[in-house]
């Protein structure tokens, strides 16, 4: 199995490998346990580099992750797909204690964020949350996580929203659908929904698009039987 990222933008950055027997660097097997992996490629010449999940090397482009005592995966990254340090947002000046987590899908964005909004407006209405400081070079979109809301809200690179992703929810409603259900809602189930409302939808490998409104449902695994697990937002084509 290969797990591939890529965007319009920078075309393949991130490759991850599960099962990484017979991958090799320098000549060294990158499958099997991590002690004899690590200290092959020592022997190779090979400087590593440890984290929480496990080393990488080859300048951070290549990670071994090693949990416990054996590599379970391998990830190749682009060197631009950088990470700065974890940052914590405290809630704005206009957060409430408890906000509401039901939202409505209006053409412009979810009404409590919206596209074209700055990110300093945002912040002020949100109750706080995380965000990455991307480093210069760095292919990586400024992003905000915010926990009450259950939203993260992606920056062009204006500072304006260009995508919501919903990760948790008690609704999110296109016109009367929810598409966030709190049960295990297949996503068949949701696009029959969407059709008897009068939408056009689509399905990829483990996605479903609705057609015009900037919508799109995600699920875990592939397959339209699975049930949706997040659900993204960019502006309406």
């Amino acid at each position: 199995m290969l797990m591939l990222k890529c965007s319009r933008e920078h075309g393949l950055y991130l490759m991850e490998i599960p099962d990484p027997e017979g991958l090799r660097y320098r000549g060294v097997e990158l499958a099997g346990p991590v002690d004899e992996v690590v200290a092959a490629l020592r022997a190779a010449g090979v400087e590593l580099v440890a984290d929480d999940a496990g080393w990488s090397f080859a300048g951070g482009e290549v990670a071994l992750y090693a949990p416990g005592d054996s590599v379970e995966a391998v990830t190749l990254i682009d060197r631009r797909y950088t990470f700065g340090a974890l940052v914590a947002l405290p809630p704005g000046e206009l957060a409430v204690a408890d906000p509401v987590t039901r939202y409505r899908v209006t053409g412009d964005g979810l009404g409590a964020v919206r596209f074209g909004e700055s990110r300093a407006e945002v912040r002020r209405r949100m109750g706080g949350g995380n965000s990455f400081e991307i480093p210069p070079g760095s292919i990586l979109a400024d992003e905000d996580s915010f926990y009450a809301e259950g939203l993260s809200v992606r920056y062009g690179p204006d500072g304006q929203v260009r995508r919501i992703l919903v990760s948790r929810a008690d609704e999110v409603l296109l016109d009367g659908v929810n598409l966030q259900p709190r049960e295990r809602t297949p996503l068949r189930a949701i696009g029959d929904a969407l059709v008897a409302a009068g939408h056009r939808i689509s399905y990829g490998e483990a996605t479903l698009h609705v057609e015009g409104a900037g919508v799109e449902l995600r699920s875990l695994r592939p397959g339209a039987d699975m049930p949706a697990a997040g659900l993204v937002l960019s502006p309406a084509e």
